[in-house]
């Protein structure tokens, strides 16, 4: 659901790994299993998670710079997008990287359920 631009409309694969990193939430769980506890906590994620990359002036780990070409750092605090075969850095395991909704996606299968 974080990537159905009329539910969150802004939110990228790279947003939407970081959001359900945060949130503890696995990717291929479906919006309608979440409790609401769970449910809550994506909601304060997805808060959390978006302020800080635009706080951080986004990512530039393509080739995306603002207006005056500096760069967003955004990209230095990311937990799970891009570090595919990385170590977490809450558990140390190794982070995965598959397709959810075609579309790439990264998670930690220890810490999210």
């Amino acid at each position: 659901i974080l990537l159905d631009q009329k539910i969150a409309a802004g939110i990228g694969n790279y947003l939407a790994d970081e959001i359900l990193f945060d949130a503890k939430i696995h990717p291929f769980r479906y919006g309608k299993e979440l409790t609401f506890d769970q449910a809550r906590s994506l909601n304060e994620s997805i808060k959390r998670i978006c302020l800080s990359a635009v706080e951080n002036g986004g990512n530039s780990f393509s080739d995306y710079v603002h207006e005056d070409g500096s760069e967003g750092s955004y990209q230095n605090f990311m937990k799970v997008y891009g570090r595919a075969n990385q170590a977490c850095f809450n558990c140390g395991k190794s982070i995965t990287k598959g397709v959810c909704a075609a579309r790439g996606t990264h998670w930690c299968h220890s810490c999210q359920h």
